[in-house]
Formats: C-alpha cells, structure tokens, sequence
C-alpha cells in the first residue's frame, strides 16, 4: 500500500491479502496531527475450478451429474448460484451448485446452461451447451434371400428421434437441423494447394460475404447473386481432408462445385484437383458378412453378388452408428443357387410304347428341397414326385406331343419346355402266297402304311437261297429248287422316316409241281374205260 504527497493511498492487493485490511492515516501540519483508522475490505471473486464442458453429450435415459467447484477465499462470503437457464428437467442445488439431469425422449437435441454464481460483491457466469442424443435404431427389415449370381440389396433404414446432430468431429460442430445439410469429405490431390490450405480457410472465414453470379439470371436481378457463406455451414480441414457442409436455407443452396471454385481462387487461376465423397452422419459397417460384401456409407445400401460356392445361410451383422451410440442387425441370408433343368427330353416316343424322360437338376444347395410340376402335357402323361415322367403314347396321339416340367427348390424356379413325336411303326398290309412250286416263279410285293405319312423304306432280314428281294420296289422274287422243298422262311422289314420298325414273317411251303410228271409202260397194258375214269395199272412215276 502506497500514499503519494497529495494524500491519495493505492494498492492492490494480492490473493491472500483478502477479507478485512486495516490501515490508518496520519495528517500532521507540524503542530497538530490527525489519525483515521480504516477497515477496508478486501472481495476475491469466486473462483470457478471446476466447471462442465462447453458442449456436453447425454444420451436419453442417461444420468449427467456434476458438481460445480467453486472456491472463496474470503471466509464469511455466503456463495449464491442463480440458474438463469437450465435444461427442461435439469435440477440444481442451489447451496452447493450440483447439478444432476436425466433426460428423457422430450428434451431431444441442443439445450443452453447459464448459472450465476455471485458471493454478494462480484458474479461469475458459467456456460454450457447440451446435446441431448437419442438412440439409434435400425427399423429396416432385411430380405432374408439371396440368388447366386444376382446382385443381392439391401438398404438399412434407420429411425433417429433427433432433429439435429453434434457431429462427431475434434472441434464442436452443431447443426441444428441435420435434414438440411449436405456433408462432404474432400481430399486435396495437389500438394501447392494442399500446404496453402490455411490461407484458403483464413480467406474464407474473413469475408465478409461471398458472391457468386447464377448464370441462368441477370447480372442484376435479384436471385443472380447468392452469398455463398450464407449457405455454408461449416468449412475446416481435420484429418487431412478439407470438410464442407452445406446447408439449404428456404429451398435454396448451392451446388458444391461452386463453392471450390470460389474457396479455391479458381477466378485466379486453376483450382486444385480433388476426390469428392459425400458423407452420412449416420456410419454403416459391418461386422459378420461373406466374402464380397460392401456397404455404401453415404446410403446405408449392403450389396452383395453370391457366387456358386456361396450358398447356404450366410451370418449378417451390421451397424449403424450416429457417432455416439449405434445398432446391431443380425440376420442370415440364405443363398440360394436356382435349380437348373440339365437334361434333355427324349424327341421320340412310339405308339404303344412306354416313353420314359428322368428329369435332371442341378442345384448346388445342401438341403434344397426340389419340388417337381408336370405344368403341360398330353392325356395320359404323369410325372412322379422325383422327376420321372412315364407315358404310353396311343394311336390318336401321333406326330408332335408337347409338354412342360417346372422345378422349384421355394426360391426360384426353372421351366422346361419339350416336344415328343409320337410315331407309328408302319403297318404291313399285304399278305404273300402261302405255297411255292418248284421251278416256277414265285413272287410277292410288300405293301404297308404309315400312320405319320413318313416315307417307308424296305430291307430283307433272312430270305431263302436263291430269293433276291428289290428294296426300291419292295418286291420278292424266288423260283424255289428241288431241295427247297417243304417251309421256307422269309423275314422282312419295313422301316419309316423316324427308325420304327415293323417286322414281316411269314413262311412258304415249296410243293413239286405235278406237270412235272412223265408216264412209263412197264408192261401190257389194260385199258378200262368208264364214263370219266382212267384206269391206269402197271404204271410208274419217273
């Protein structure tokens, strides 16, 4: 403490020299002397030690409890705490200035403290924002299927209660509505820009407005000129990218490539390249998946194209996570490789006949139940529950028969479509001579129909010796010997367009031809002659 000549006492007093400081004054003129006796008393304001962050984040159904630590040096100071603006729900001791808050689903988003502290002398005002967050959920609901070969999608849909976002940054990033922002992560490509990054941000964050012309207006209307800080958000360089939110104000904003072209100079010179990606404030990832999967994070859209040794259930789990909580999905996808008809149908069936086609299918899944469907075919045709189709194709029922087998494993199903020619062995409708002589001529000309109208062609199988058999013509000549006497056997085919076969067998009973004959007088005659008989005695056959 100091007095000057002119009487005027100053001092400032240190921290401990707090409360109550006596001094006296002493006025003398050289004959008489004065004294006065002062209490001065000496305030130190409240000194806050310990007090919450300037943003806080509590989830719903969360408890934030905090006790202010506040200290008075001096002894008999009485410490007010006045809460100017709490959170809805938020209580305050007002002796101790603790604070406790648990906030439920109707105290969403961001809330403002303000506390006075006051030792009856001096105020201290303490600061704070809240951003109430509520839990994340995925509301989606998942296809459970997937086809091998086919691109499997799948958008997570996610139910968040919060209009806006704390986004989870280094630096406080408050948005209050996060519907209306566009976020993006822009990695600087070239190194010059790159190191000039700062003097970009600083240009920036000192204009005070930054214009830029829509040429699709006048130059002097009113709409041709936006200012694009107004419509930008946020701008700041963290983690080695450069971070753009953009924000839409009324139903206007503006377009990203603008606004690089303005941060960038490019009026000056040419703007940097960059790799562009838009961000969600939602992150998707995953946690089981099969080989090949991928989440989009800017969509929240999983994709996945199985391949053939991808089948079966495969395990799923993905989540979503808003920066301070997240949700978990887990599902299983079964993969399923579609059956596949790999057989062929037999093209040919014959009257009378059982045609039989065993339908084959591949399909790589272990435990595919196949089920069989014989969708169309003709009267009389049936399919057993394996795959096997049996028929006896009638009469009425030649020429081009068409059917259809579908099978299906529940997931998908292939479809066979076949054609049957029913066809019809030739019919012979000639009949030979039962009986030959020997030393003539016998002849017989095969003749036959065909139901299809197939041209009909004609072979020998066995003939006797000497029997020649023309096939263009269809006819059998023979002049049958001496020793060929008796049955003779002839077996002989006839053959349509188609391969069908009609065998022809029959026999032929060689005789000795009686004109053959020659009487021999081997003694006198006696001759008997009756009204048509001759009587003919000592005769012999040569």
């Amino acid at each position: 403490m100091r007095m000057d000549p002119a009487g005027t006492v100053s001092w400032t007093p240190n921290p401990v020299q707090v409360d109550t400081a006596k001094y006296a004054i002493v006025v003398s003129h050289g004959v008489a002397t004065d004294t006065q006796y002062v209490d001065l008393f000496v305030n130190h304001p409240p000194i806050i030690k310990s007090l919450p962050s300037p943003m806080n984040k509590v989830n719903v159904g969360g408890i934030w409890d905090f006790e202010l630590e506040i200290e008075d040096p001096n002894k008999n100071d009485q410490l007010v705490y006045t809460a100017h603006e709490l959170p809805q729900g938020m209580r305050m001791d007002p002796h101790t200035g603790r604070l406790r808050w648990e906030p439920t689903m109707n105290e969403l988003d961001f809330h403002t403290l303000k506390i006075e502290i006051s030792d009856g002398h001096e105020t201290r005002m303490i600061e704070s924002d809240f951003f109430v967050n509520a839990p994340i959920q995925i509301v989606s609901v998942p296809t459970m299927s997937a086809t091998v070969g086919d691109e499997y999608s799948y958008r997570i849909m996610v139910n968040d209660k919060n209009k806006g976002s704390l986004l989870p940054f280094n630096r406080v990033v408050k948005v209050e509505n996060i519907s209306a922002i566009r976020m993006y992560s822009i990695n600087i490509t070239d190194d010059v820009s790159l190191s000039n990054v700062d003097r970009f941000l600083g240009d920036w964050h000192n204009a005070d407005a930054i214009y830029y012309v829509d040429p699709k207006y006048p130059a002097d209307s009113l709409v041709s000129r936006l200012n694009m800080k107004k419509y930008t958000h946020s701008v700041f360089f963290e983690d080695d990218r450069l971070w753009v939110i953009l924000e839409t104000i009324d139903g206007r904003t503006i377009k990203l490539r603008d606004f690089l072209w303005e941060f960038f100079h490019g009026g000056k010179g040419k703007p940097p390249r960059v790799v562009v990606e838009r961000v969600n404030h939602v992150n998707f990832s995953l946690l089981d998946f099969p080989e090949g999967m991928e989440v989009d994070n800017a969509s929240g859209t999983l994709r996945w194209t199985p391949s053939v040794n991808q089948t079966d259930a495969h395990r799923i789990t993905a989540v979503a996570s808003d920066g301070y909580t997240k949700d978990e999905q887990t599902f299983e996808i079964y993969a399923n490789h579609l059956p596949t008809i790999v057989s062929n149908p037999p093209h040919m069936g014959l009257v009378g006949e059982l045609f039989k086609y065993q339908v084959r299918v591949d399909d790589n899944n272990e435990n595919s139940q196949l089920e069989y469907t014989l969708m169309k075919g003709p009267h009389g045709m049936q399919m057993d529950r394996h795959g096997k189709i049996l028929w006896v194709p009638k009469a009425a029922q030649i020429n081009n028969n068409s059917f259809e087998v579908a099978v299906s494993d529940g997931y998908g199903t292939d479809v066979q479509k076949g054609k049957v020619f029913v066809n019809n062995a030739p019919t012979v409708i000639s009949n030979p001579k039962p009986v030959g002589l020997t030393g003539h001529n016998w002849r017989y000309k095969m003749t036959s129909k065909d139901l299809n109208g197939d041209k009909v062609a004609y072979r020998a199988v066995r003939l006797p010796k000497y029997a020649e058999f023309d096939k263009k013509k269809a006819i059998v000549e023979w002049t049958p010997r001496k020793n060929q006497m008796g049955m003779n056997d002839f077996i002989l085919m006839a053959v349509d367009e188609h391969g069908a076969t009609s065998t022809h067998e029959f026999q032929v009973h060689v005789f000795h031809d009686p004109s053959t004959q020659q009487l021999v007088n081997t003694g006198w005659p006696l001759m008997l002659t009756f009204v048509g008989v001759v009587f003919a005695w000592g005769m012999a056959q040569i």
